[in-house]
């Protein structure tokens, strides 16, 4: 997570070091780096709508052990209008990755390797791009009847999920796997969505950008409501 809330400190979340890529994260797997992706759809006027595939790739095609990431998105309901499903034996059982997204080395459009992992560039921009096979979009993508609404969709191993929502609704909001490991090891994005319309006034910001404590007061009928629900929840487990 970023050192400064987007919503309430944005001057300082902006500026801030950690951002994706100006931390210069090299993904080099013998050192740890972290810092916060964002998807901004802020160029989006309200009520148009915005397509977003989310791929679970392999790298290599011949393992079957993989898992499907239960994907939730906050601040929004979107529609379901393709899940993109690998290859199964008769069994049911995963023998290939389904084959509609492709990854390829920007520069020289040469497919990625199999070990191949995202290194940003000086630009701020990414040798490995993710794109529709031979830039063809595949069919099944259903925007004209009626599909799932949901906030949290499985994104299958080995495939990927293409959802709608509409731009209606100013925020920043957190999409992440809904495993919570994998959320704490990185799976998640913030989108930045309509930031004009978004609310500054009175709201309360944190203790290092100028804040205080004592701005954070919580009724003491909360916490005694909140102590008591925690209560019955480890009895009843």
């Amino acid at each position: 997570f970023p050192a400064n809330p987007p919503l309430t400190e944005y001057a300082e979340f902006q500026n801030s070091s950690d951002m994706c890529p100006t931390r210069g994260c090299d993904h080099d797997v013998a050192t740890h780096c972290a810092c916060t992706h964002v998807i901004d759809i802020s160029s989006q006027p309200r009520g148009s709508v915005v397509e977003l595939v989310m791929t679970n790739r392999v790298t290599d095609g011949s393992t079957p052990n993989g898992a499907a990431h239960p994907m939730h998105l906050h601040g929004h309901y979107f529609y379901v209008v393709k899940i993109g499903y690998p290859e199964n034996d008769t069994s049911g059982l995963f023998s290939a990755a389904n084959d509609d997204v492709e990854c390829v080395i920007t520069a020289t459009n040469v497919p990625c390797p199999r070990n191949f992992i995202a290194v940003e560039n000086q630009n701020g921009g990414f040798k490995q791009s993710l794109r529709w096979r031979d830039l063809i979009r595949p069919a099944g993508i259903d925007t004209q009847n009626r599909f799932a609404r949901k906030d949290t969709v499985i994104v299958p191993y080995g495939g990927y999920t293409v959802i709608r929502f509409v731009v209606d609704n100013p925020g920043w909001w957190f999409l992440h796997c809904h495993i919570e490991i994998h959320q704490l090891e990185g799976m998640a994005v913030v989108i930045k969505e309509l930031p004009k319309e978004i609310p500054t006034n009175n709201l309360i910001t944190c203790p290092g950008a100028g804040g205080s404590l004592s701005n954070l007061r919580v009724s003491p009928l909360i916490m005694i409501v909140g102590v008591i629900i925690t209560t019955l929840c480890v009895y009843l487990a």
